[in-house]
This record gives structure tokens, sequence and C-alpha cells, in this order.
């Protein structure tokens, strides 16, 4: 959570909720990767965002759980935020999958045809001759399976959840065999999805270009110590640079010029500044 979206939406209606319904890990980020905690499992706001955070925190009254380092228990909108982002990955990367002929139709229709909790549906499926379409239909039914579960869940399990102490997602706590449904989605994603070989190759290059293009402009920016040096700081644009003269400060512009970039013009500009390529000159 950045200062830009802090400064801009805090005060504006409704936007404290919007803001605590987002924080998955409302935790300080030296708090973060404790997992016996589904609120500290990750990074939550940089130091220089604490007083922003805890602004929010007063505001929509969540329950502190410790001042050092500080950790909040979670917003119950982060629950449903939460079930939602994992219902739309988990199916509609399905859909992709098939269109970029990862998965066969058969394999996708064994896994969403449980989901669709409609007797009618084989029917309604042979009636439809394109694969795709049959699949847009599954998926929709599908969600709409998935958003009853996680209601039925989130209004069971209210009083845990409204006291910060629901302590897994939503999507885990659905009832069988809809779970077990979701768990072999899970499975069949990790294994012929995310590690499909054009998929990994995509993911090592973007290890190999963010690594490399924060290599090059962190010391630049933090020591500027040469010529080369100032020629990359000038690379950066006027809007990430800070006033400040802390190394904190600094590594954080770095990371949100580098964390803004499109693929493609990171990718363009790691070539250029490691000289495997040249810019044009027209």
């Amino acid at each position: 959570m950045g200062k830009i979206i802090v400064s801009q939406t805090l005060g504006k209606r409704g936007t404290y909720a919007t803001l605590a319904s987002i924080a998955k890990y409302p935790c300080a980020s030296v708090a973060g990767h404790d997992k016996s905690n589904i609120f500290t499992k990750k990074y939550g706001f940089f130091q220089s965002e604490q007083s922003g955070f805890e602004k929010i925190a007063a505001e929509m009254d969540l329950i502190k759980v410790q001042d050092s380092p500080l950790v909040y228990k979670r917003h119950p909108l982060v629950y449903l935020v939460e079930a939602a982002d994992d219902i739309c990955y988990n199916i509609i990367d399905l859909e992709d999958a098939h269109r970029l002929k990862i998965l066969s139709y058969k394999e996708v229709e064994s896994l969403l045809l449980p989901l669709c909790r409609d007797e009618r549906m084989p029917a309604r499926l042979a009636e439809i001759d394109d694969d795709d379409a049959k699949i847009t239909l599954m998926r929709a039914k599908s969600i709409s399976t998935l958003i009853s579960l996680c209601s039925e869940v989130f209004f069971s399990q209210q009083e845990a959840i409204l006291n910060g102490d629901f302590n897994q997602s939503i999507m885990d706590a659905i009832e069988e065999p809809f779970l077990s449904v979701m768990k072999q989605i899970e499975k069949v994603s990790v294994k012929k999805i995310y590690n499909y070989s054009s998929v990994v190759q995509i993911e090592v290059a973007g290890y190999k270009v963010m690594g490399g293009l924060l290599e090059e402009f962190i010391p630049a920016y933090l020591i500027n110590e040469s010529k080369y040096h100032e020629k990359l700081v000038e690379l950066i644009p006027r809007q990430f640079l800070t006033d400040k003269p802390d190394a904190y400060s600094k590594i954080q512009s770095v990371l949100d010029f580098v964390s803004g970039m499109t693929d493609i013009y990171a990718v363009e500009l790691f070539r250029k500044i490691k000289g495997i390529s040249f810019p044009s000159m027209s």
C-alpha cells in the first residue's frame, strides 16, 4: 500500500473500509511470514506507511494484536475479497488453459462439472457444439456454486470472522465434496498450468529481468558515485525520485519504479542497460 494510495483515498466516503478490505496481511512488514496466523503469512505494510495504516485501523476498529512489530487482525471483508480472488483464479485459469491448448476439453469438464451442482448440465452441454461455449457455461455455474458455498461459510462462521479469529481462508472451509474438487483443481493447475514449459520460461526470465534492473538502479540511486550511475538515475522518471536522503526511501522509490513497469518495457530496458540491444538512434 503506497503513500499515494493512502494520501489520495483517506477521508473520502467508503475508502477506509475499501482499504481495510484489501489488507490481507494487516501487519508491519517486519512481522510478516509468520504462517501460524492467516494475517501474518506474508508481508503487510511498509514502515513508511505505518502511520497511514494506523489511521485506517483506528477508523475501522481493527483489533490490535501487538504494538511491536505492529500487528492487527483482519477486517471481516478481507475474507470475502480473498474468497473472490480464490474463485476467479482457480476457475478462470482453467478456461484460459483450455484456450491456450494446455488442457483438453475433457480435462476441464472433469474438474468443472462437479462444481456446477446441476443435474441437467450434461444434457445442456450435449446441445452445445462449441467447446469454448461449454466451458463458459460451466465456468459461470461453478463460480455461482462457489459464491453460494463461501457465503454459507461466512454466515456460519461470522462470530469468529468478526472477531478476527477465523484462521483459514473461506475457500478452505467450504463443504465436501466441493472442497476436494477445488483441491484437485489447485493440484492440476500447479502441475499442468503454472509449470507448463512456456510459462516457466517466462517466469524464470522475469526473475532475471527484475533482479537485473534492481541490481543496476538501486546502487546507482543509493551511491551515485560514477557517470554511469548518474546516467542510470536520469532514466528514472522524476515522479519516482524522493527528496528523502535515507536508503530506505530511495530503495522504495526504485521498487516503485520497477514494479510499475509493463512486461515489454521492463524487458526492453533490461536489454538496453545490459548492452544486449541498443536503442534506435532515429
